[in-house]
């Protein structure tokens, strides 16, 4: 397993956002993506169940970073289904995993689960990527932070100059 690249921001692997999850992304040597988490009370939907829309967005950067990974460019979700299979719990410790079911240059398809150690499926989800442009690329890996060990998730050279993309 190698370490993926996080940032100051996202919700999902800012290591300075204090609202999300700050968890760092692994990749293990299939390209099958894992996040290993346990939700807070401040993430329940109601009880002890996690909150649905936190699952989908950790089931979309799950998939995502299986996307980029396989295209060598920063994905977007234009698709996304989720099946939510069981009532996903507080305070347990819980893996999101992802993988890419189609490569293509102009869209890639990906799978992923959250499920338990022991193998207890949460939910589910597949979803359609597209591609960033190169710009975007390097826009984004621009505000990532690589630690040593990481791996290099983009081919072209790591420039530190922040390019401005039009929104």
């Amino acid at each position: 397993m190698r370490g993926l690249p996080h940032s100051k921001s996202c919700f999902v692997c800012g290591e300075d956002n204090p609202d999300g999850f700050r968890k760092k992304f692994e990749v293990d040597e299939e390209g099958h993506v894992i996040l290993r988490f346990n939700a807070r009370k401040s993430m329940q939907g109601y009880g002890t169940v996690m909150h649905g829309g936190l699952q989908a967005t950790l089931l979309d950067e799950t998939m995502g970073w299986a996307t980029a990974i396989a295209l060598k460019r920063m994905t977007m979700a234009v698709e996304m289904t989720i099946r939510y299979k069981k009532r996903t719990p507080i305070g347990k410790d819980l893996i999101a995993e992802a993988w890419v079911a189609t490569a293509r240059s102009r869209l890639a398809t990906a799978e992923g689960i959250i499920r338990d150690e022991e193998g207890t499926v949460y939910a589910e989800a597949s979803g359609k990527f597209f591609p960033l442009s190169i710009e975007e690329t390097k826009f984004v890996d621009a505000h990532l932070i690589y630690d040593e060990d990481d791996a290099r998730v983009f081919e072209f050279p790591r420039n530190r100059e922040v390019v401005e993309v039009p929104v």
